[in-house]
């Protein structure tokens, strides 16, 4: 155990204005909190010797940095007794500018996106940069590096639907200076049929369809209905796959996440035709060759899962006879779910089967 003291300048002493300080060991999970920022310099804290980075996370105010997992120091070397460590921590004033299509965002909270700043190469360090609806958005402090630039929908059809999607990759954050944010978009129409013919025009027979960035699963908004004459979508151009969402009913397939499109380069306005092959199964179900329990007491649910593991849904029950079951043409997994009762297998996700619903 050793008790490093450390010593970073340039910092408010001010407990409204300020971050805290840890060490975390070879960049895994084991944080050790060494205090705040106006506490400095920091002394006797003892922890197990080695090699740390330092990381800085802001708390409140803006003279500080506010990135949310900065690291500060690398592979510092904290195995003597005491362990000096002083620090210089270069910061950068970035000044946000928003423009969609080459004119200004709309100023209005209706029509709004925030942006968001991250750290190149991490997921940890975020930080909001500002609303698109500000005309004037003011100076926003961070620790000198590299930063992606992320979008994020907020309210309103004027505005891409794109939730937390890259717009800029490694901006250099190296002294202070503006930071414009360009955003393009295209508008996009889904059209959806079913097997070639319409989907179910009531709204008691529905499902979603999302459009999802190709390599960015966070990046997953609503395209349209199946029961209704959708409107365009403001997107940002980009590579996506379709993916389908069960809402309601039986007469529409009971895919929970279902990727029925793609991945399709959407780099212009366009009507998007998407049509979904899928076919009604009768499931039947049996154990060592004989019928299951006819009992709620001693019963399975079975679901089919596909090769993603997040398409997963309902399938039926062992101990009664099910309807018939719509699903997108592919191939599921069939899994096995203890209910209640020691009559039945009591597993509780077992794959049993393996099916294909052919188109």
């Amino acid at each position: 155990m050793v008790q490093p003291d450390l010593t970073v300048v340039n910092f408010p002493l001010s407990q409204y204005d300020h971050g805290k300080f840890y060490l975390r060991k070879n960049a895994d999970s084991d944080l050790a909190y060494l205090g705040k920022s106006y506490e400095l310099p920091l002394n006797n804290v003892p922890v197990i010797s080695g090699s740390y980075d330092i990381v800085y996370k802001h708390e409140n105010g803006g003279t500080v940095p506010l990135n949310s997992d900065a690291v500060v120091g690398t592979a510092v070397d904290i195995s003597t007794n005491p362990t000096t460590v002083n620090l210089v921590i270069n910061i950068a004033d970035l000044t946000p500018s928003y423009t969609l299509d080459g004119n200004p965002f709309p100023v209005s909270e209706y029509d709004d996106a925030r942006v968001y700043l991250r750290r190149s190469g991490t997921i940890a360090d975020i930080m909001l940069l500002g609303n698109t609806h500000d005309p004037s958005p003011a100076a926003v402090r961070v620790v000198q590096g590299s930063y992606d630039v992320m979008y994020n929908h907020e309210s309103g059809i004027a505005v891409p639907q794109n939730l937390f999607a890259q717009v800029e990759t490694g901006f250099a954050a190296d002294d202070d200076k503006a930071l414009p944010v360009t955003v393009t978009s295209v508008d996009v129409t889904g059209d959806f049929s079913l097997n070639n013919g319409a989907f179910p025009g009531s709204q008691n027979h529905t499902a979603n369809f999302m459009l999802r960035d190709s390599t960015n699963k966070w990046d997953t908004f609503l395209l349209g209905q199946s029961h209704l004459t959708n409107e365009a979508v403001k997107i940002i151009p980009g590579t996506y796959v379709v993916l389908y969402q069960h809402q309601e009913g039986a007469n529409v397939p009971q895919n929970s996440y279902r990727i029925v499109q793609g991945p399709v380069l959407l780099n212009a306005s366009q009507q998007l035709n998407v049509n979904v092959e899928a076919r009604k199964v009768s499931p039947q179900f049996t154990l060592n060759g004989a019928a299951f329990p006819a009992s709620i007491y001693q019963s399975a649910l079975f679901y089919l899962r596909d090769e993603t593991n997040q398409d997963r849904f309902y399938l039926g029950s062992s101990y009664t006879a099910n309807d018939p079951v719509m699903a997108v043409a592919g191939t599921y997994d069939v899994l096995y779910e203890h209910a209640i009762g020691d009559s039945v297998p009591i597993n509780d996700r077992a794959v049993v089967d393996n099916v294909v619903i052919a188109p």
